[in-house]
Order: structure tokens, then sequence, then C-alpha cells
């Protein structure tokens, strides 16, 4: 006896309907996943500034880089830090007033200026950038 079975209109119309639901929730997944805000957010202590400007050329200041490694262009409005210990924790550069709202093209950075004064690389817990939508963006800060 032959065991052979065949498959109905139907059952060919269910698998194809599978197959391209599959196909089609995969390249969803790998478009959202390469669209999403991806923000890099880096900073060095121990910088000096050579002179003019709003800067002092005697005091060291703690250098804040943001980076988009997005497609989509970001706008970072603030950016600081967060140290561990103390009543203020937050530290807004005060670049983010002078300069006002930068725009992040794909691919593109900026830095950000914040006076380091007696902050120690060690009682920074984190750098912080955040864009217009509220969205914040965290790094660390690596020893000059």
């Amino acid at each position: 006896m032959n065991n052979v079975q065949s498959m109905s209109a139907i059952d060919v119309v269910a698998w194809y309907a599978a197959v391209v639901a599959t196909i089609s929730l995969v390249l969803s997944l790998v478009i959202f996943l390469r669209d999403r805000a991806r923000v890099m957010v880096s900073g060095k202590t121990g910088y000096r500034v050579a002179g003019g400007g709003p800067y002092d050329a005697t005091k060291d200041y703690i250098l804040v880089t943001v980076a988009n490694r997005s497609r989509q262009p970001r706008t970072i409005e603030k950016v600081g830090l967060r140290l561990r210990h103390g009543a203020n924790k937050d530290i807004v550069a005060t670049d983010c007033l002078l300069k006002g709202p930068q725009q992040l093209a794909e691919g593109g950075s900026h830095t950000w200026v914040i006076e380091q004064g007696n902050i120690g690389p060690d009682d920074v817990e984190c750098l912080w950038a955040s864009d217009q939508t509220g969205k914040e963006f965290k790094g660390k800060l690596a020893s000059a």
C-alpha cells in the first residue's frame, strides 16, 4: 500500500503564508535594530584649553564626546555627568547653555567640556546625554 499523501491547495497556501510571515517578521526586526537610537557617550579628564573663549587656560576640564551611530539624526539637548555621592549628583555642562541643542547627523559627533575642579575620576558614576525627546544615553569616563 502506498502511504503518499497529497497536499491540498489550502495546505500549500497555508505553508506559503507561514513562510512569508516569518520572513517579514525577520526583516522587520532587522530594520528595527538597524534604525534604533545608538548614541555613544565617552569622556576623558585632564584637558586644558590653550586660551581664548570662555574657558580658563589654568583649569582642567572633562571633555565629553557624544557620537551618533544610528542612521537617523539626533538632536542632543543636554550633556553632563552623574556623581556617586553628594547632594548635587547631576552636573550639566555649561556648554549646553552656550551652544544650545546640537544636531548630530548619521556618524556625526560633538564635544562638550565640564570644568573638572575637584571632581576625581572615581567620583563620577557615569556621563550622560539626553536628546530632545528625553531619551538618556550613558557612557563611561576614562582617565587621561
